[in-house]
């Protein structure tokens, strides 16, 4: 009787999963430290799905669980129990790459290590910064000069324990919003969760007897993983042997720009076989896959226009605010499906308030109220910084929405590739201008932008919410999952701070390929030089900027309401904001590949044969996944 209680009190999240998942993040966070920062020969945690996660679960099922079940079946981990693992891991891994720690502490000594007489940065706003908010001047030149230094750890203590606890904070903030989303996103919307679906049919097991999952048994996930290991080794041949012929996948040039007015607008066009994504696109629903590449040739049709309009000699700066101004149109976008989101959930919310105040068997009132506390312990970290309490508020309310909109995108879409359009602080001078913040203020904001740079931080959202619904499908613990996920956090969070710092210091930053050849040593120096133009040169606001964004939010919102309206509309808005922002002149192929390939499954053969086609596309993934272990692992030895 007692057994059978503990057992419903943990529902899977069981103390050995929780103390191996621990392990496992360990293990991730050395991986990246020698595969993401030290050579850079390839990803680990972040990325959607992430690499390193997706390739240990493989490879235990494959491997591990056989012989734990030969020593006896009380050894062999439970479907749930390598879930949990599965979800620390995801939740767990990105803090430990070159968005989060690995972009955090160069950035933080780039203020000192790169000011020079002639940038003028220690007249402009080195005065600006709080003593605790970067290491001492001294301390960062060392960071970077590389001479098998000692890590002064008494100098950076301060520092890295302040934005250790926004950090933590912010963590903490995230779990709790997607405690309030789940069961709206889960139950009532009934969001397809794509990503969720690779682990899920990978532990699949009809019958719990079998050593193996059911996937494993089918020869057409084989062909699927032995796709992309067959194609992309010839490449890892290819490196260790030159005489071998590589075999061309990447940036294959289908169109060169063409050089006569206005079709000079229309760019480069590239063609790439990128697997894994592939796999996604044939798992995402085929309006979302659509809408992504048929969007991406209207972004370059206007560009053509532009040409026209403008007289362009090519295709416009996407960052600019200037017709077309994509990205600016991208931003637009992504509020525009914020309010979308509020606006289907207004029934949810209104529960969430009742419950809060009134309390309830569903009673929301500890997320809100932690989420709440912890939402003003950011912004009294953002005015200690700098800013304002009314410039801190805002700052951190527009960091959250971008953070929530990225999650929906994820969980509803599968497309975890996607950025945000706009960095927070340029929406902010786009809207207000530079003129408007105070000498501090811009200095805080760009002390922190490393931490809303890419996807960075934002990306641990999704994975949080993405490893509730691993625990809704198979009715764990959310609340033991919740604390196993963040107790995975906190110990990637410091030990992946050790590690990198004392990397930096026994090689130097500028010395490795993340500070020379990654866009991280470049960002570094360009977060506080933008900072010096603004300071020198302060600006308005960008009416150009405002009304690309408006027009941007105009066209989302019409995008939904004609999805709503019509059952043969098949445009979705996220393809929209997908298409307007970074990545997708990369993307459009492998999503035009999924697409293509799921719509003739479902027009042809109906569900019964995209079912038996889908294990083929999760091999595709999972092939990818294990090539880039691999092509890391080598990496190593050849850079």
């Amino acid at each position: 009787m007692a057994a059978g209680q503990a057992k419903r009190k943990g529902d899977g999240v069981s103390t050995r999963a929780i103390i191996i998942g621990i392990g496992f993040v360990c293990l991730i966070t050395i991986m990246s430290r020698y595969f993401s920062l030290t050579f850079m020969s390839g990803n680990v945690g972040a990325s959607a799905p992430a690499p390193a996660p997706l390739y240990i679960l493989f490879f235990w099922l494959l491997i591990i669980t056989p012989i734990l079940r030969l020593m006896g079946r009380k050894f062999a981990l439970s479907r749930k129990e390598l879930l949990v693992i599965y979800a620390m891991m995801v939740a767990a891994g990105t803090i430990s790459s070159q968005g989060v720690i690995g972009f955090m502490l160069p950035h933080m000594a780039s203020v000192h290590f790169n000011a020079t007489p002639e940038n003028e940065w220690s007249n402009l706003f080195h005065q600006h910064l709080p003593s605790w908010i970067v290491p001492p001047a001294k301390e960062s030149f060392m960071f970077a000069e590389g001479e098998d230094l000692l890590v002064p750890w008494r100098a950076w203590s301060l520092p890295i324990a302040l934005w250790s606890l926004f950090l933590l904070t912010l963590f903490f903030v995230m779990l709790c919003i997607n405690r309030i989303l789940s069961r709206q996103w889960m139950h009532h919307e009934r969001l397809s969760f794509p990503l969720v679906a690779i682990p899920l049919e990978l532990t699949s097991a009809s019958d719990p007897k079998r050593y193996l999952p059911d996937i494993f048994r089918k020869r057409v996930f084989w062909l699927g993983v032995s796709i992309p290991l067959i194609l992309q080794g010839i490449n890892i041949v290819h490196l260790l042997l030159p005489a071998v012929p590589a075999m061309p996948l990447r940036h294959l040039t289908i169109w060169n720009q063409p050089s006569a007015r206005p079709w000079c607008g229309l760019g480069r066009w590239e063609w790439n076989f990128n697997f894994w994504l592939t796999g996604v696109a044939f798992i995402v629903p085929t309006d979302i896959s659509l809408s992504c590449w048929v969007f991406h040739i209207i972004t370059r049709l206007e560009n053509v226009v532009a040409v026209i309009w403008k007289g362009h000699s090519g295709p416009p700066s996407v960052y600019s605010p200037m017709f077309p101004a994509l990205f600016y149109q991208g931003m637009g976008a992504l509020f525009g499906l914020f309010l979308i989101a509020i606006w289907t959930g207004r029934a949810h919310w209104a529960s969430v308030l009742k419950t809060t105040i009134k309390g309830g068997s569903e009673s929301y009132r500890f997320f809100v109220i932690a989420g709440g506390i912890g939402f003003i312990l950011l912004c009294g970290w953002c005015v200690a910084a700098g800013m304002s309490p009314v410039t801190a508020f805002t700052f951190m309310i527009l960091f959250l929405v971008v953070a929530f909109v990225l999650t929906r995108v994820r969980v509803e879409t599968g497309l975890g590739i996607i950025m945000s359009p706009l960095l927070v602080s340029e929406t902010l001078y786009t809207f207000r201008g530079t003129a408007a913040f105070r000498p501090e203020e811009l200095t805080a904001m760009a002390s922190l932008r490393w931490s809303y740079f890419a996807k960075g931080t934002m990306g641990v959202m999704p994975c949080q919410l993405e490893g509730f619904k691993l625990a809704d499908v198979l009715k764990m613990n959310k609340k033991r999952l919740g604390i196993a996920m963040y107790l995975g956090i906190f110990v990637a969070l410091f030990l992946s701070i050790y590690l990198a710092l004392t990397l930096f210091y026994q090689k130097g930053f500028m010395e490795l390929p993340i500070g020379n050849r990654s866009y991280i040593g470049s960002q570094v120096f360009w977060a506080y030089q933008n900072l010096a133009v603004y300071l020198a040169n302060p600006g308005s606001t960008d009416m150009g900027g405002v009304m690309a964004v408006m027009t941007g939010s105009a066209v989302c919102l019409v995008l939904a309401f004609l999805r709503f309206r019509f059952l043969w509309w098949h445009l979705h808005p996220v393809g929209y904001m997908a298409a307007n922002s970074w990545g997708m002149h990369i993307y459009w192929s492998p999503f035009f590949m999924g697409w293509l390939a799921k719509s003739a499954m479902l027009r042809y053969g109906g569900i019964k044969y995209y079912r038996r086609a889908l294990p083929v596309f999760i091999g595709l993934i999972v092939g990818d996944m294990i090539h880039g272990g691999i092509s890391s692992i080598i990496g190593c030895f050849i850079s």
